[in-house]
């Protein structure tokens, strides 16, 4: 049976309408603010660091490991001490382990301490290891328990580091560093600039820590 014009048409309009009516419930929702792990003027600390420290060696930056709760781009916060949280909307470019990397590496480079070093992602022989664990980084708030997190705050940078002979496997030195800055804001954006001041300050030490167990020869025998 051949249906008049109109009558073809109402379905037609009827789904239109339901079709636009889903788009605007599954409308997109903001995209989560990204942030970086830079610390600016890290090229004049590492020279600071350096004292003019000139060793013949290639010194590879390894991957950096993380603890667990820290091996994710989230941003993280604690208002309990066996609790983490995590901000919804402001992330990490990447893994604060994957940043930290970088950063070292530049840091290293830039102190003209050693012949080469290699970034972790350069699969070359070298000479030393220097290896990373990130234990913490996270904005501590001392007696908020509200959602969002509100008070004063302050960001915990944490590390673990080796320097390995890497032509006999053995290690040289270890050490850590446990960093406090103040976050000036209760959120996100206080974490990062925190963060990032805890990170310039932990740049430096990290520099020194490698050029002070540098021996000025290295054994190949194990």
């Amino acid at each position: 049976m051949n249906l008049p014009p109109i009558f073809a048409v109402i379905p037609l309009l009827g789904l239109s309408l339901l079709l636009n009516g889903c788009g605007s419930l599954l409308a997109p929702q903001a995209a989560p603010l990204t942030y970086r792990l830079n610390a600016e003027g890290v090229a004049q600390a590492s020279r600071q660091a350096n004292n003019q420290a000139r060793f013949p060696f290639t010194l590879q930056v390894a991957a950096p490991l993380s603890e667990a709760g820290f091996n994710t781009s989230a941003i993280a916060y604690r208002q309990q001490p066996y609790r983490l949280d995590y901000y919804t909307m402001s992330r990490w470019v990447d893994q604060p382990s994957i940043l930290l990397g970088e950063q070292i590496t530049l840091a290293l480079e830039q102190s003209g301490a050693y012949r080469a070093v290699l970034a972790p992602n350069i699969a070359l022989p070298s000479d030393l290891r220097l290896t990373t664990e990130l234990v913490a980084l996270e904005q501590v708030f001392g007696n908020s328990t509200t959602t969002p997190p509100s008070g004063e705050s302050s960001v915990r940078l944490a590390l673990r580091m080796q320097l390995i002979n890497a032509r006999n496997s053995t290690i040289l030195a270890s050490g850590r560093i446990d960093l406090t800055q103040a976050a000036l804001s209760a959120d996100a954006a206080g974490a990062v600039t925190a963060a990032n001041l805890a990170l310039r300050e932990a740049l430096p030490k990290i520099v020194q820590f490698c050029i002070e167990n540098t021996p000025k020869t290295l054994s190949n025998a194990p």
